[in-house]
């Protein structure tokens, strides 16, 4: 008797649970929309993200953390998959923006530890199959350690938190207290290279792009003027 009123109940708030959903799916579509401007829908087959001379871009802003976690994680199993089958003859690299997301160093949820197992595998594994690996994030020490550590270079730019000053000297051997050092006083531009792309670490100086991107961050009193604008222009009409 008891189990069927807890079924009942859970019948009962199933409508306006779904509703609520979604209503979230439809808001974290919209924003994705928003930032990525066009796109296709994500192709059935994750394979077909793969081919000659192609980027491509799978846009995950809005969504919730969970959501973004499952979603890397069925597409990098299938690519990596293919490529471990030979499958898919392409070599790979995936670039993870915002990568303590899609391997942080604590799961808390499943969806999480599920793409950190993935990410894991990816870095330990996925040079003898063709499949690289790049790691951005403003947080390193919100990374998964073991992930970090398999990366064979690095472009270490400012860094002011202490944690992750030591989380960085910790875990990149090639990285000394000297070069640690000097992470809080680095200029827009700046970084430490160290790794196996260069014999000992060095500063360099990154020059700025000819052009600028069409996610590139402008002026926030500019956009705050236009937008006022913007708005007065719609009253008038």
């Amino acid at each position: 008797m008891k189990l069927k009123r807890q079924v009942a109940g859970w019948l009962k708030g199933l409508p306006n649970n779904l509703r609520a959903a979604a209503k979230r799916l439809y808001q974290m579509e919209e924003i994705s929309r928003r930032v990525a401007r066009t796109g296709d829908p994500l192709p059935l087959d994750r394979t077909e993200l793969v081919g000659y001379g192609r980027i491509s871009i799978v846009a995950l802003a809005g969504y919730t953390g969970d959501f973004q976690a499952t979603i890397f994680s069925l597409i990098a199993d299938e690519i990596f998959s293919a490529r471990v089958s030979n499958d898919l003859k392409l070599p790979v690299l995936f670039l993870l923006e915002e990568a303590h997301t899609f391997a942080p160093a604590r799961a808390a949820t499943p969806a999480e530890q599920r793409a950190i197992t993935t990410t894991k595998q990816i870095a330990q594994e996925g040079r003898k199959f063709g499949v690289g690996l790049i790691l951005v994030s403003q947080r390193p020490s919100r990374l998964d350690e073991t992930t970090l550590s398999q990366c064979n270079s690095y472009v270490i730019m400012r860094m002011v938190n202490p944690s992750d000053q030591n989380f960085v000297r910790r875990v990149i051997e090639t990285i000394g207290e000297d070069e640690a050092k000097i992470l809080p006083d680095l200029d827009v531009g700046e970084a430490v290279l160290s790794g196996q792309m260069i014999n000992f670490p060095v500063l360099v100086k990154i020059k700025e792009p000819l052009s600028k991107g069409e996610r590139e961050e402008r002026d926030a009193f500019e956009a705050l003027d236009e937008a006022y604008a913007g708005i007065k222009e719609s009253s008038r009409i």
